[in-house]
């Protein structure tokens, strides 16, 4: 088993007894989609909602939408049935206060994005830990599928 860190706008596929893990995440998004049954998942550290630019040679986990697409893809060269593709999301939050509407943060367009293309796609949301206005730590265990959030507060959960 490794412990393997997602930095910001990477993405790490995994078949292995691994652990993916995001530290300092704030308006960013992890994102994990897996196939439990068999054993194989990915995570995304994600900074924005979508690529609108259009550029070329971005890293895919970069944005929302072409981390997903990406995700799917990999996961499905290892073997995955999409049908059995599930996800799970955390971080997004407002991290700073330039404006009092929430809904314009970028957290939130993040949260908002993913929520919307996962449902498309027809992969199911199986649980989330999102918005809020601090910082997390999140590890995502391959194999079970588990997640593991821990805050900036010293609180700690499974989803």
């Amino acid at each position: 088993m490794a412990y393997r860190r997602v930095n910001m706008a990477e993405m790490v596929i995994s078949s292995d007894n691994d652990v993916l893990a995001i530290h300092g995440l704030g308006s960013c998004l992890g994102l994990t989609i897996y196939d439990k049954s068999e054993g194989i998942g990915g995570m995304s550290h994600i900074m924005l909602p979508c690529n609108l630019a259009n550029r070329p040679n971005v890293k895919p986990g970069k944005f929302v939408d072409s981390a997903i697409d990406e995700m799917v893809r990999e996961l499905e060269k290892l073997g995955c049935n999409k049908k059995n593709l599930v996800a799970k999301i955390c971080g997004g939050s407002m991290m700073f206060q330039t404006s009092k509407d929430s809904e314009n943060c970028i957290g939130t367009k993040n949260i908002v994005q993913s929520k919307k293309l996962l449902k498309e796609k027809g992969i199911p949301l199986l649980a989330e830990d999102v918005g809020g206005n601090y910082g997390r730590i999140v590890e995502f265990d391959v194999k079970s599928g588990r997640m593991i959030i821990r805050t900036v507060h010293g609180e700690s959960k499974v989803i």
